[in-house]
């Protein structure tokens, strides 16, 4: 079959909420379209109205459940009859894939072909292990003493056109979150090597304390409508300003070098972490933005542009990064990737799902990028820091969970310098880490920050123009910036 025919026989048969090969399609009366069983359960969960009402995720007329729920929508047979003549096509390839599986336990010799489902995959890439694998995040109320977790479900953009199958029903499908936008602490629980809560400890602060190498320090925890309550993203512009966001306060504060306070950006939507385009305008990851996943805005809090697509309403983006052609990278907590665009807005890659593999992530918390063009991602729950290429083909791995040199525990924020030094908020450690290009610990420029109050741990890092460390530092009632010299080891 010709390449041009495998993709539009491919894009016929890939769900537009997921961006994944139909699974269990269903059809929606009267406007015939067609969706993944899950996805309409997700989908309904979050817009159905009392009535059972909801538009059409692509032509908005309004549909009626049936009485038995999503179980009463039509089956649609003739989709799925595509979609078995497609995976007949690839049918030699089944052997292969199903022994990639180490989770599915299945005798070869036994295998019932005519139950694969066909799933989309890079040529390169491994088998991904579950078409919907179930994501662990951290789940907190905004009450400091209140935690929760919550489990969601990762999506796969195809990569067009090799095909590769799997056995669908191993393992099962996750469960269906009840809500699109949960609320969720934004930093991770601290706790130690042996399980224990970390943040149930009481540390007395010291007041001149991590003041080595110390330049500058600014901003307070408060309610005020210039200082922080939940700070969580930071970069610096061209001219040295240093940028924060407030993901409670719901703004991005602009401060000047020496750390006075400038101006305020008031988005209408929830935002994470930010980033500088070439033209100067703030790059944020935003929620709750309709179908955006970033938006960008000038000085004066205008939208200048926005990254949309149905299913981005779903990721929970978090981090953001501007390579220096201009291309957007964002990493996703709901779907353990990392989405790629172009100037213009457009998915360029997506890379990564749920898992410890090198391809794989689990919280993908940060993402930065250096001269090279490497992508570069704390991946928290695996305590480590994975580097890419700018097609994200995986190229090396530093870190692994730990407290001694060269060890991370729930990395998060990342930034580089002009050596392409890896500078890692080292969140779980109290500790500011640094590494060499070639994954070299490069000691710590800030370290023990428990000291400076309950729970003070950098939770996001960036370079200023004189290559010095600036870390944003966040605990109970504590939120501060602070610019360290840096003259990392020869």
């Amino acid at each position: 079959m010709s390449s041009d025919l495998e993709q539009k026989i491919a894009a016929d048969i890939t769900c537009s909420i997921c961006l994944e090969i139909f699974t269990r399609p269903l059809a929606l009366v009267p406007c015939l379209h067609s969706y993944c069983k899950h996805c309409l359960e997700l989908y309904v969960k979050n817009f159905a109205d009392n009535n059972g009402c909801f538009p059409c995720p692509e032509c908005r007329i309004q549909i009626t459940l049936p009485s038995e729920g999503i179980e009463g929508l039509t089956h649609n047979h003739t989709l799925q009859s595509i979609l078995d003549n497609w995976f007949s096509h690839n049918k030699e390839k089944a052997v292969e894939i199903v022994q990639q599986v180490p989770e599915a336990k299945v005798n070869i010799n036994d295998v019932d072909l005519s139950s694969y489902t066909v799933v989309d995959m890079d040529e390169k890439s491994q088998l991904e292990k579950n078409e919907h694998s179930l994501i662990q995040q951290q789940h907190f109320n905004t009450d400091t003493n209140k935690t929760s977790q919550s489990s969601n479900e990762p999506t796969q953009l195809p990569n067009l056109p090799n095909l590769h199958v799997y056995k669908a029903s191993l393992p099962p499908l996750p469960c269906i979150p009840s809500a699109p936008f949960p609320q969720y602490n934004l930093y991770p629980n601290i706790r130690d090597y042996d399980g224990n809560d970390l943040n149930s400890q009481t540390y007395i602060p010291q007041k001149d304390f991590c003041t080595e190498g110390l330049l500058l320090k600014f901003g307070q925890y408060s309610r005020h409508v210039n200082e922080f309550q939940k700070p969580y993203g930071i970069t610096i512009n061209r001219a040295g300003h240093i940028c924060v966001s407030d993901l409670k306060g719901g703004r991005i504060l602009i401060f000047s070098p020496t750390g006075t306070f400038l101006n305020k950006l008031l988005p209408s939507c929830d935002i994470y972490d930010i980033a500088i385009l070439p033209n100067q305008n703030i790059l944020t990851s935003v929620a709750k933005a309709d179908k955006a996943i970033l938006h960008s805005y000038n000085m004066n809090s205008h939208l200048i542009s926005q990254y949309t697509g149905l299913h981005y309403q779903y990721a929970r983006p978090s981090g953001v990064a501007v390579n220096k052609h201009g291309y957007a990278i964002v990493t996703s907590l709901e779907n353990n990737c990392v989405y790629v665009f172009t100037e213009e807005g457009k998915l360029s890659q997506k890379f990564g799902w749920k898992g410890s593999g090198n391809d794989h992530f689990d919280r993908p918390y940060f993402v930065t990028t250096n001269d090279k063009l490497q992508i570069i991602v704390s991946d928290c729950g695996n305590n480590c820091i994975k580097v890419f290429s700018s097609d994200g083909k995986f190229k090396c791995m530093y870190g692994k969970k730990g407290k001694d040199k060269g060890m991370l525990f729930k990395p998060m924020g990342v930034c580089t310098d002009r050596n392409n030094n890896i500078i890692v908020a080292d969140y779980g450690n109290y500790r500011v880490q640094a590494f060499s290009p070639k994954g070299r610990s490069l000691g710590f420029p800030v370290y023990d920050t428990f000291c400076i109050g309950k729970d003070v741990s950098p939770v996001n890092v960036a370079i200023n123009r004189h290559d010095n460390i600036v870390v944003l530092l966040t605990g109970e009632k504590f939120a501060e910036v602070r610019v360290y010299e840096w003259n990392p080891e020869v």
